[in-house]
């Protein structure tokens, strides 16, 4: 049998599987010191009783200001976010703040995969507990995974249920997935740089509750239990009394406030209402003159738009002239230098990102409004057409919506006339999941977080999806499966870069530039170590919060 090679998922399937991690204390202990040497007296010698180590108590709150908290669904899905669900779930894979796997912080304790790649064996800790106490097992895993690619929401999934043939739970700790044939990137769902997944959900109390109880009293198990969902207007949670890995929280409560106004967010700041603010680009240079704290999470999302049903018939945005003139009307320099204050760099490199190693950089085209109008006469569009605009705010980019009205002042200069619709981001994917536009249709800005390491996005499960509810291109159907499935370094970089080249020449999902996220904190030494991490749409909130 071929020996499969698994160096280009960092070799994880390899050393990890000899690895058993310990289950993690939540305070690192002290080294004890040496006793002191025995000198001989004949007074006697009174007796102190030794001074009792406190026992930590949280105390105080941290409150979040943020632009956005999505739908505040509390279950983890697709409109669901991981900068405010965090506190209260455990993922079942750890991941390092560098976004590697990690198997100290996750419910897993190691995995092991099989030689033909077809079978994965997955260890997990015996000491987590539910915050109303029922203890966490295998079951919950394998729980976890069925209500995940049960939900026709979330990308990914269907492609998901098709590659499990079953998975088994032969005692509390020990889960083995079978698949349908060899993946190397199994584990993927189960972390904070993959899907939703990789929250540890509680199978007793969730079938016992149902969807919509469990929404109103969501359980988790991580450092901080629900407290209250006021939908639109926060979202807050309270501390337990100690965590399997983060030990005793520093904080009593955590709250996440959606201002969408920054000039309302840095206010909250400024009167002390907010600890932590969500911040623009525009604004940190003054809160930083002003001896604020900030915090930035560099390179860590690529800003997109898209194109819609490029495969509707009569559709413009099915012609790749039209969208590479649409590209070539976006002046992507210009919008980082304008609204990103330089701190962006201009791409149109997306899925496939420089934290995977398939990655290969295409250069950015100029911009070049003569070339663009040249391109929609020759797809026959001269005199332009019109297009409806979903103009939606997205996490980690408060410019957003600015960015799409100047591209969309910039492409009606090449004709485009487009019919502005302002909206939330759960309506405006409910539509674009729904397939159902009537007319060309583009969508964003959007902010995608990029992946460390080969991930659901980097290869064929979510990708696949992602696209079709683009563009039915016939040619990346047939090269991601290809990408998806390879067992090799060789194989994996080559379709890689394949369906990149694919997705770059046809334009269909024009990227714009790498960005940030930065916040603002009172200059405070609890938050002098904050490190905003990696992790996909995290922002380590619980190295604040829970002191680790």
């Amino acid at each position: 049998m071929k020996t499969i090679r698994l160096q280009f998922v960092l070799a994880l399937a390899v050393v990890l599987a000899l690895v058993l991690a310990a289950c993690g204390g939540g305070d690192d202990e002290q080294a004890p010191t040496a006793a002191p040497t025995a000198r001989a007296t004949t007074a006697p010698v009174a007796t102190v009783a030794p001074t009792a180590t406190p026992i930590p108590v949280p105390t105080g709150q941290i409150r979040f200001a943020v632009s956005t908290l999505l739908t505040q669904d509390t279950v983890p899905n697709v409109t669901s976010m991981r900068r405010y669900l965090d506190p209260m779930y455990d993922y079942i894979m750890g991941t390092t703040v560098e976004g590697k796997p990690d198997t100290t912080n996750g419910f897993i304790t190691a995995f092991q995969v099989s030689p033909d790649g077809k079978s994965w064996t997955l260890k997990v800790r015996d000491n987590v507990l539910y915050h109303n106490g029922d203890k966490a097992s295998s079951a919950d895993v394998k729980y976890t995974v069925n209500y995940y690619i049960a939900d026709p929401r979330i990308a990914g999934a269907g492609e998901l249920k098709a590659l499990l043939a079953s998975m088994d739970t032969p005692d509390a700790t020990t889960v083995i997935a079978n698949l349908n044939s060899a993946n190397l990137f199994f584990h993927i769902n189960f972390l904070a740089i993959g899907n939703m997944t990789g929250y540890l959900q509680p199978k007793t109390y969730g079938e016992a509750k149902g969807d919509v109880e469990f929404r109103k009293s969501p359980v988790g198990s991580g450092p901080f239990k629900f407290k209250e969902n006021k939908i639109g207007e926060s979202i807050s949670y309270e501390a337990q009394d100690r965590h399997w890995y983060y030990g005793v929280p520093r904080f009593k409560s955590v709250q996440y406030m959606v201002v969408p106004e920054e000039a309302s967010r840095v206010a909250l700041l400024r009167t002390r209402a907010a600890e932590v603010v969500e911040a623009s680009r525009n604004s940190a240079p003054g809160l930083k003159t002003d001896n604020y704290k900030l915090f930035t999470k560099e390179g860590a999302y690529v800003a997109y738009v898209n194109l819609h049903q490029q495969w509707q018939e009569g559709n413009p945005l099915g012609n790749a002239d039209v969208r590479r003139a649409m590209s070539l009307a976006i002046d992507r320099k210009t919008l980082v230098d304008t609204f990103l204050k330089g701190l962006g760099k201009p791409t149109i490199d997306y899925p496939v990102v420089d934290w995977d190693i398939a990655y290969k950089e295409h250069a950015v085209p100029a911009f070049d409004l003569t070339r663009a109008k040249a391109l929609m006469a020759q797809a026959g569009f001269a005199s332009g057409f019109e297009i409806d605009a979903y103009v939606t705010p997205y996490q980690a980019l408060p410019e957003g919506q600015e960015i799409m009205e100047a591209i969309l002042v910039a492409w009606g200069q090449i004709g485009i006339k487009a019919t502005r619709i302002p909206t939330d981001l759960p309506t405006y994917l409910t539509r674009w999941n729904a397939r159902t536009f009537t007319k060309p249709t583009v969508g964003g800005v959007l902010n995608i977080a990029k992946r460390p390491i080969a991930t659901v996005l980097a290869q064929g499960t979510q990708l696949k999806s992602a696209v079709s509810h683009i563009a039915e291109d016939a040619l990346l159907q047939t090269i991601i499966p290809q990408y998806a499935g390879a067992l090799n370094n060789d194989d994996y970089i080559k379709f890689g870069q394949q369906v990149q080249d694919r997705i770059v020449d046809q334009a269909i999902i024009p990227a714009l530039f790498e960005s940030g996220e930065v916040y603002a904190t009172a200059n405070d030494p609890r938050f002098y170590g904050w490190i905003l991490s990696k992790r996909a749409y995290s922002i380590n909130a619980n190295y604040l919060a829970a002191g680790k």
